[in-house]
């Protein structure tokens, strides 16, 4: 489960990372760009990490300026806020109701196999406890069907006083 939520964490602190690729892409086609994403990212991570400079992008006879301003940041300061406070709910419930059902599907195959593995750790687990605490386990068996005799015995005593008919408890 600890993989899992560092997953959550990891992709939920790449989501500036991610709006900031897609503002940049968008203005890189407002240009008349295409631009590989591979460049697109490289910027972001830059961006990202306090080196806001004006990249030129595209090929040596048409580049274009783009220059990532303050309006671009607060954007997807603002981009991120909304996605944490109105979608991400309905993100995580989406996300676990399909991990679910590939976690149930992938177990689905695999029960049989897998039952049996479980029994196999079950008789194993025990024997060890047996060998350990088996002394003590058997001394607190007989224990308990003392009390469970002794309790039987109480109860039909009771029933047999308010002029119940008996009942038989077993085990």
């Amino acid at each position: 489960m600890e993989h899992l939520q560092e997953l959550i964490e990891k992709t939920l602190n790449e989501i500036p990372r991610f709006l900031l690729e897609r503002r940049l892409a968008e203005k890189a086609k407002m240009a008349g760009l295409t631009v590989d994403e591979t460049m697109i990212s490289e910027i972001a991570a830059d961006v990202l990490n306090g080196r806001r400079e004006t990249y030129k992008l595209g090929a040596s006879d048409e580049q274009v300026v783009i220059q990532i301003t303050d309006e671009d940041i607060e954007f997807i300061e603002k981009a991120a806020e909304r996605f944490h406070t109105e979608q991400l709910a309905d993100v995580l419930v989406r996300f676990g109701d399909d991990t679910a059902d590939r976690v149930f599907g992938w177990l689905s195959k695999r029960w049989p196999e897998m039952f049996e593995l479980q029994n196999v750790d079950l008789a194993a687990f025990k024997g060890r406890l047996e060998d350990r605490w088996g002394k003590a386990l058997a001394k607190l068996r007989m224990l308990l069907a003392i009390v469970i005799e002794w309790g039987a015995g109480v109860y039909e005593r009771r029933h047999k006083a308010a002029g119940v008919g008996s009942v038989i408890l077993t085990r």
